[in-house]
């Protein structure tokens, strides 16, 4: 009897420390997550592989490469277009070069071949001069356009020309205020923010200030206000009727950018395909809240619209002094 309680003292309590033990390691399926996550390994990421430094430097030199034949590439590129007569097309590629060999100076000298008095001397009438520069296409990331413009009047030394295109979106009056052109905001944006934005220092000092008459309206009774002092103007009704011998003549395309700052396309009239719009004169309408334009069909627009119209282009007419 002694021997058995002896026993079972001994044996019972190893029992129970034996299956409290197996309970700990063993995790039933479906057990405590935490009891599985305790007994799983750690996970140690694997060491990364040393950098080698000569392989690392022949990618280097391999990219270097591939960039240097790029840029000769281009280059070519800009000579051919050079070569074959597009100077602005080789101008726009020079200048996107940048530092690559003479590329800038390149780029300098082709503008100023194109745009020297002498070169500008031998337009006519009727021909096609260029002079600025201006974001035209609506896409900035390939820089400016030179300014196409139409040679409307010759002097001795100098020439008189207006925009090929509607270059800019601009009301006569933002607040359709009754406004006359001394007191307009599109007198006002041509010769400051257009004048600096389009032209060089160098470039505005062969472009004069001249008397802009205060032409009245010829078919209605408003108020031209005063003669000014301008570089940058706008036609008037007569010089419309003057320097264009048809409506045909006097439709115009809009740039890519005036269209994207609110100028309207035609849905009616196209030329070369394209849709014509409207442009603003420099004279009152029928009311001094209204101002003459063009019309998209090259009309002669003297009633005018609302002069806080954001969808009549702009085309600026200049003197361009060649002495």
């Amino acid at each position: 009897m002694e021997k058995k309680r002896i026993y079972k003292s001994l044996v019972l309590p190893a029992l129970a420390v034996l299956l409290v033990a197996g309970f700990l390691i063993w995790t039933p399926p479906g057990g405590s997550p935490a009891t599985a996550e305790a007994t799983e390994a750690p996970v140690t990421a694997p060491p990364e592989p040393e950098e080698d430094p000569a392989a690392a430097e022949q990618e280097r030199l391999a990219e270097e490469e591939r960039l240097a034949a790029e840029k000769a590439a281009a280059y070519r590129e800009a000579e051919a277009l050079l070569a074959a007569g597009d100077e602005q097309g080789a101008w726009k590629a020079f200048t996107a070069l940048g530092d690559y060999a003479d590329s800038q100076a390149r780029a300098d000298a082709v503008y100023e071949s194109a745009t020297a008095p002498e070169r500008l001397a031998l337009a006519e009438v009727g021909d096609s001069v260029w002079y600025g520069a201006l974001e035209q296409n609506g896409s900035r990331a390939d820089g400016p356009e030179w300014i196409e413009w139409l040679v409307l009047a010759r002097e001795q030394d100098r020439i008189l020309v207006i925009s090929r295109y509607a270059i800019a979106s601009q009301p006569f009056s933002v607040s359709n205020s009754a406004t006359d052109w001394e007191h307009s905001d599109a007198r006002a944006f041509l010769n400051r923010q257009f004048l600096n934005l389009a032209f060089s220092e160098e470039e505005q000092l062969r472009i004069p200030t001249v008397t802009v008459s205060a032409d009245p309206n010829p078919l209605f009774d408003t108020d031209p206000g005063a003669d000014t002092q301008d570089k940058l103007f706008l036609l008037s009704v007569v010089e419309a009727d003057r320097y264009f011998d048809s409506d045909e003549a006097r439709e115009c395309l809009p740039t890519a950018s005036s269209v994207a700052h609110g100028v309207y396309e035609s849905v009616a009239y196209t030329l070369d395909g394209k849709p014509t719009c409207f442009w603003w004169l420099r004279q009152p309408g029928r009311n001094m809240k209204t101002a003459a334009c063009i019309d998209d069909n090259g009309a002669i627009h003297a009633s005018g619209y609302l002069n806080d119209e954001i969808e009549v282009g702009l085309r600026p007419v200049m003197w361009i002094d060649l002495s």
